[in-house]
């Protein structure tokens, strides 16, 4: 498959589409995941700081990447022409 027809593809013409995606199903595994370790399913496992900081993190994180990510797939579009 060349390049020119993935460029094409309505899902691929801005770069941040796909992150909608991804989102979705990121927050329905997050959700599963936090759900499974308030009700102690996950057995002893306890991440370092505790689950607070632990969830603290990942927001933080995931949000400064997605935006980071975003930010850079739409640029370049725009400032490459």
């Amino acid at each position: 498959m060349k390049i020119n027809n993935i460029a094409k593809n309505p899902l691929f013409i801005c770069g941040y589409r796909p992150f909608f995606f991804v989102t979705a199903v990121g927050a329905v595994a997050g959700v599963a995941l936090w759900v499974l370790a308030l009700v102690g399913a996950l057995g002893a496992y306890q991440p370092a700081g505790g689950w607070l900081v632990w969830h603290v993190h990942t927001l933080v994180v995931g949000v400064a990447l997605a935006s980071v990510a975003g930010f850079m797939l739409t640029a370049v579009l725009e400032f490459t022409g």
